[in-house]
């Protein structure tokens, strides 16, 4: 809380003045108050230097930017990594890892509480969570059935519940539809070959192929928000993959890569709107760059954060494609948000940037995994003060500064009024 104290004194022409100091870095509001002063007799004068002293506007500044280890899901835990988080920002979905069980096992944590979402009936020992629908009612990923592998959906009526294959042994489930109703990913077919699939609940598992060349492997990653556009990676070749763009008009397109012949890429994520698919590819220098890929210019390079060598691997957009988050190198893997403005920035220097170094002490956020819808809640994996592997959640909202109460300002209206005088207001600087 910021007390504001109103000062007194006159101008060159004579008139009274009355006006509150600066607030500091996060903005500065000032109230200027002008009496003519051959228009107060003395004892007004006298009553309103009084008010002054006494008079205190109070402004609440407001530290948004938050930052929380999420923890894990029990005491023998030792690691936790958080892999989506829903568009309302409310819900952060992953995987914890207990070395005593043993088991790993995905969670879904909202409000403080991260609770385990247990297994496909069968199965025992892994659960992994990848995807979480907007309101963070269903949660996809993949679990062992006691046989194998599979994608499963989870809600919180009949649990987890598996999807099934193409017709090979294994499948996992990587994204879901804002609403969740449509699921991607990837399954064993019948030729034992991984291949991309979209799920729903009426036609069930369908695969998507493979882009021209290939046929030995791709994996959908990512879904736009009504669940009809898919983006992923498919081999073109032996050697070669490349990120591809999935509709029912168009089926499988390549969208290239940054580099030359020869070089691969893969797509991460998309946009809930469609219009923005984020990842990675080699560049022209044989590097490993974050790329983001609209359809104008089509794909762009994002750079990388100082201090290391040339890496950088884009994981997720936020709902209209203007936030991409994910990790660089910059001596060691380094979690970044990226905008057109200011490009590439280090999350946890924004964060300490925005005061909250007290609560970083001893972390290091190494990867960005997720972000809402609004771009302002992340999600991903760092190094916790006691040296494991911790899921975390960052809130990245700017420092604001709002406006002083209603309440302070009608009394001095109402102060300035009875003198007479005549007032102005100007906030500046916000």
């Amino acid at each position: 809380m910021s007390q504001w104290k109103i000062e007194a004194g006159s101008d060159k022409a004579g008139n009274f003045c009355a006006h509150g100091p600066t607030l500091g870095s996060a903005g500065t509001v000032r109230l200027l108050v002008l009496f003519p002063a051959r228009r107060l007799s003395a004892p007004s004068l006298l009553a309103l230097l009084a008010c002054t002293v006494a008079l205190f506007i109070t402004t609440e500044r407001s530290e948004a930017a938050s930052f929380t280890g999420l923890g894990f899901l029990n005491g023998d835990s030792i690691q936790s990594s958080a892999a989506a988080i829903s568009a309302d920002g409310a819900t952060a979905v992953g995987y914890n890892l207990d070395p005593v069980a043993p088991a790993i096992e995905a969670f879904s944590w909202n409000s403080g509480s991260m609770t385990g979402l247990g297994f496909i009936p069968g199965g025992s020992f892994q659960s992994l969570a990848g995807g979480v629908s907007g309101d963070g009612s269903v949660v996809v990923g993949v679990s062992d059935n006691g046989s194998s592998t599979e994608a499963f959906r989870w809600t919180s009526g009949p649990g987890m519940v598996g999807l099934g294959t193409l017709g090979g042994s294994t499948s996992t489930a990587r994204a879901v539809s804002v609403d969740g109703t449509t699921i991607v990913g990837a399954s064993d077919n019948v030729g034992a070959a991984p291949e991309a699939f979209i799920w729903k609940s009426g036609p069930g598992m369908t695969g998507l192929g493979y882009l021209t060349g290939g046929g030995t492997q791709s994996f959908a990653n990512g879904v736009s928000g009504d669940g009809t556009v898919i983006v992923g990676v498919s081999d073109i070749s032996p050697t070669t993959n490349e990120a591809f763009r999935w509709t029912v008009g168009s089926g499988m397109v390549s969208l290239g890569t940054l580099g030359l012949g020869g070089a691969n890429s893969t797509a991460n994520g998309i946009s809930a709107d469609g219009s923005t698919i984020v990842g990675v590819s080699d560049n022209l220098l044989g590097d490993t760059e974050a790329f983001m890929w609209t359809s104008g210019p089509g794909m762009v390079g994002l750079g990388d954060l100082t201090g290391g060598s040339f890496l950088s691997v884009a994981q997720a957009v936020n709902a209209d494609g203007t936030v991409i988050v994910g990790y660089s190198d910059a001596g060691g893997d380094t979690a970044f948000f990226w905008d057109s403005v200011h490009g590439m920035r280090s999350i946890q220097q924004y964060l300490i940037d925005q005061g909250l170094g007290a609560a970083l002490t001893d972390w290091t956020l190494t990867k960005a995994f997720g972000i809402s819808a609004d771009g302002l809640k992340v999600v991903g994996e760092g190094v916790d003060p006691n040296g494991f592997t911790q899921a975390w959640y960052a809130d990245l909202s700017p420092a604001s500064v709002p406006e002083p109460g209603s309440f302070s300002l009608a009394a001095l209206g109402l102060l300035l009024f009875t003198a007479g005088g005549l007032t102005r207001y100007r906030s500046v600087g916000k």
